[in-house]
């Protein structure tokens, strides 16, 4: 049917972090840093069951349905990356998958060798569109 797998890197691990102090874990939190975030997403045929399923239900053909999904995904996707230039590649590459499911990979690397500190995703948390400064972005379609 398909599959998502999702990896990443993180440093700043502390023996603090294992003491198994609750306290002392939860501080050691604070000093964790993510260095690269992976995720692959792999079509195998769930996408094209519930195109299927929903021109059955809607009086469309699968064309149809592949089209205008494609289509307001793309739309909204452009949208986005209007305004930030980092994520024209992500939208083309996800626009691609879309009209042609098969791999979609995206990997974001911090470009600090540190990483990026917990806090920092805290307040991302808000507006993730402010770590885009900090981060390099690559996606890809087979």
């Amino acid at each position: 049917m398909g599959s998502v797998s999702m990896s990443g890197l993180m440093g700043g691990f502390t023996k603090e972090f294992f003491s198994g102090d609750k306290v002392m874990t939860q501080v050691a939190l604070l000093g964790l840093k993510a260095k690269q975030v992976n995720l692959k997403i792999q079509e195998k045929g769930i996408i094209a069951k519930g195109i299927k399923m929903y021109a059955q239900e809607n009086n469309m053909t699968e064309d149809e349905v592949r089209s205008t999904v494609s289509l307001i995904a793309a739309a909204a996707l452009q949208e986005l990356a209007a305004d930030q230039p980092q994520l024209q590649d992500v939208a083309a590459a996800f626009s691609t998958f879309l009209a042609k499911p098969n791999i979609f990979e995206l990997a974001v690397k911090a470009k600090a060798d540190k990483g990026i500190g917990a806090l920092e995703m805290v307040a991302a948390s808000q507006d993730p569109l402010t770590l885009l400064d900090k981060v390099d972005i690559e996606a890809k379609t087979e």
